[in-house]
């Protein structure tokens, strides 16, 4: 059995077997929970689940096996009952009495559970084997109308595009017995001869069609044979005949069923009230040899011209019946009995076609369109591996199908494996470009200033913060301009200011060490504590600094006026002063090796003197004051002292 829908994986669970009266071919279900597996006919004049409940069989295996097993309501706990009713399946035909209704889950597969489903408890042997319906009209109970299982599929569950099925009954009598075949919204394409007629279904939806002529022809015809082809069904007895899948036999016209006794020596059996060989078991053996071939011709209507042909071989009708089938005198050690599947249909409402038809037909019923079709059935080897499962669409959609096959030898066409080469080095090249911005950005966190991107660098990769950073550097110059004439001290008010600073060991400038522009310290900034009391005292307009070269590898203080205050750089741990002392030392800390200009060099050349000159001598140098410096650490002369508390 196979479940074909676009949007999920197909189920393949066929079975098959040959027992007792019937042609059993069988497919396995699973009812209740926890599941109990049970095998089943498939109905396709039902719309209901039936099984054999306990009071089916005896105590013995024998018939437990035989019917496909029991189900036993009281042990599922899903098992909601409904009460008893009458089946109503093919009552034309003389079959009756009632089941035991109820809800139920129905696993069709390890992917495929279906709960609250119409199951019937049989345990009358009317009907040997329970069946799976596959009708689409719903069952009416006392108070509800109930949903079948095709239905709850396509439109409950989504699981399946229409409502539409594919089925072959098997043949154990093809190759090494080839299974049933069910498939659910489509039908496998493997199983099939195709071709372009099609059927309308009944008003009640069932598959009816026109038997126009039955014939019967043999490469090495029997004795008693007559004409060969010989004409067992003509023209003028064309009618129309339900393809039913719930019983196995032929019922015919009784003329036409007599044409059958003569042309293949059966005996009708009252009792059985079925066609024997009873006493002429050789008749059997010749008609085996014969290779008989039988040929419905079918079509929509009897007075339709377009028609197709279905041909089975005598195989196909050659069955037995075995213990403990009802009304047969046997036992379990009996030997089968061999018969043929026909039976006399007593008017018009009987004409069958049975499950035996369908051993070599393949059934596609559309529910969505309102048709069928018929065709010769295709015997593989690998039928169950290897399948080609085509969805039937429902009408409101495109009417193409899409195929599914278990086995497929196609490769990718040219498009397909260009976009996928192009999909994997276009990934490649993202893949790169970030890596590059990832060592990139690594590698200029270890430098003092930033650096820039290659040319060829995409500036969508680019991180916005270094962006922002070069277009500060573009726009932005060196230091603050200051007016040389009047410095002015910094206003005060009541802002709050950080000191930056380094935690590195000062040491005091040497006049042989090359004079830069102080850098950019990157080290964290440390507050003052709020306690901290910054001292800045008046000075002379006038005041100098005296310079005195230190030796390469002394460090000499740089000795200035005594009026001048004393000067100490930052020291992030403890107070920043600056005390009213004689002299004073200037440190720095070590990193000043790549100062690029503290306007030494600029002093050097106004005096006349090249930058070698402040390395060789040592002579103090009186020079002034940069206004720079002037205006950022000096208040102007004359002023008093002033106290700023610093704010941690």
């Amino acid at each position: 059995m196979a479940i074909g829908a676009r949007e999920f994986d197909h189920i393949i669970g066929t079975t098959c077997q040959q027992d007792l009266a019937y042609v059993l071919r069988r497919v396995a279900i699973r009812v209740g929970t926890p599941p109990q597996w049970v095998e089943v006919f498939i109905s396709t004049a039902s719309r209901e689940t039936w099984v054999v409940g306990t009071g089916g069989c005896d105590s013995s295996t024998l018939c437990r096996d035989k019917r496909g097993g029991l189900f036993r309501s009281n042990t599922s706990s899903t098992w909601h009952n409904v009460g008893d009713f009458d089946l109503g399946l093919d009552p034309q035909l003389g079959f009756g009495k009632s089941g035991h209704y109820g809800f139920d889950t129905v696993d069709l597969g390890d992917a495929t559970s279906v709960p609250n489903q119409i199951v019937s408890v049989i345990n009358t042997t009317d009907y040997w084997l329970g069946f799976m319906g596959l009708g689409i009209k719903p069952t009416n109970f006392t108070t509800s109308t109930e949903p079948t299982l095709l239905s709850t599929l396509y439109e409950g569950q989504k699981t399946i595009p229409s409502r539409s099925y594919g089925y072959t009954a098997g043949a154990h009598y093809q190759l090494k017995t080839v299974p049933a075949s069910l498939t659910l919204g489509g039908y496998d394409a493997k199983r099939f001869m195709p071709h372009d007629t099609s059927f309308e279904l009944s008003p009640n939806q069932d598959p009816v069609v026109s038997v126009n002529q039955i014939d019967v022809s043999a490469t090495r015809p029997p004795s008693g044979l007559g004409p060969n082809p010989l004409q067992l069904l003509g023209t003028a007895e064309a009618s129309l005949f339900t393809i039913d899948s719930s019983t196995p036999f032929l019922w015919l016209p009784e003329a036409v069923c007599r044409r059958f006794e003569a042309a293949l020596g059966l005996t009708y059996d009252a009792n059985l009230q079925l066609y024997t060989f009873e006493g002429n078991a050789s008749r059997r053996n010749d008609l085996v040899n014969s290779n008989l071939t039988f040929t419905f011709t079918l079509a929509d209507l009897p007075s339709s011209t377009q028609a197709i042909n279905i041909t089975l071989p005598y195989s196909a009708f050659d069955l037995q019946l075995t213990y403990p089938y009802p009304g047969l005198n046997a036992t379990a050690s009996s030997p089968p009995t061999k018969y043929f599947p026909l039976r006399k249909a007593a008017n018009e409402t009987q004409y069958t076609i049975g499950r035996a038809f369908l051993q070599e037909a393949y059934l596609i019923v559309d529910f969505e369109r309102n048709n069928f079709s018929v065709h010769q059935t295709i015997f593989t080897a690998n039928a169950v591996s290897t399948t080609n499962l085509v969805d039937i669409l429902p009408r409101n959609q495109t009417s193409g199908v899409v195929s599914k096959s278990t086995k497929s030898n196609k490769s990718l066409d040219t498009s397909t494996i260009i976009g996928i080469v192009m999909g994997i080095i276009s990934g490649l090249i993202l893949v790169t470009l970030i890596f590059i911005a990832y060592l990139i950005k690594s590698y200029r966190q270890h430098e003092n200033a930033p650096k820039a991107y290659p040319p060829w660098f995409p500036p969508w990769l680019k991180f916005s913060s270094d962006v922002k950073h070069q277009q500060i550097n573009e726009t932005s110059v060196s230091e603050l301009p200051v007016s040389k004439n009047s410095p002015q001290e910094l206003p005060f008010h009541d802002m709050k200011h950080e000191l930056g600073g380094s935690t590195q060991q000062a040491r005091e400038l040497g006049a042989d060490r090359e004079i830069l522009e102080l850098p950019t310290d990157r080290t964290k900034a440390v507050e003052l504590p709020d306690n901290e009391v910054i001292r800045r005292s008046s000075l002379e307009k006038r005041a100098r600094f005296s310079f005195e070269a230190a030796d390469t590898n002394q460090s000499t203080p740089i000795s200035a006026p005594s009026t001048l205050p004393s000067y100490h750089p930052v020291d992030t741990r403890h107070e920043l002063s600056v005390p009213d002392t004689p002299k004073t030392e200037v440190s720095t800390p070590s990193s000043l090796g790549n100062i690029e200009d503290l306007r030494g060099r600029s002093l050097a050349e106004r005096r006349g003197r090249g930058p070698g000159d402040l390395t060789s001598s040592r002579k103090d140098v009186e020079t002034p004051m940069p206004s720079s410096l002037a205006s950022a650490l000096l208040s102007p002369a004359g002023t008093e002292q002033t106290e700023t508390k610093v704010k941690g």
